[in-house]
């Protein structure tokens, strides 16, 4: 007996009624797995890439009284560690110019 649309059909003992209906052959329920499964590794590949350490990076700047440190955490905030005021200051101008150059540029 094949299902009408729109017509109820009893259902069959040991089958999935979504597997008889004409609108939905059982190939698109493989074709919808198969893209769940590429958008669950490009998710795990996003999330492998994001918890990778990020490379450090030594710059020798002309300026600095003592050693300045900036720690960039997950969420790109920097964090400024200096031994003098005016090495934080110095790092925090650094910084400004190293992320936002473009920006100084474009305001120029």
């Amino acid at each position: 007996m094949r299902p009408v649309r729109g017509l109820a059909t009893p259902p069959l003992q040991g089958l999935d009624d979504r597997m008889l209906h004409p609108v939905h052959p059982p190939t698109a329920y493989a074709s919808r797995s198969g893209r769940n499964l590429g958008f669950a590794f490009a998710a795990l590949l996003f999330v492998c890439v994001q918890a990778a350490e990020p490379p450090t990076v030594r710059h020798t700047v002309a300026g600095l009284t003592k050693d300045v440190e900036i720690l960039v955490d997950r969420w790109g905030v920097p964090h400024i560690y200096a031994q003098t005021t005016y090495d934080a200051f110095f790092a925090q101008g650094f910084n400004a110019a190293r992320d936002r150059l473009w920006q100084i540029d474009h305001w120029r």
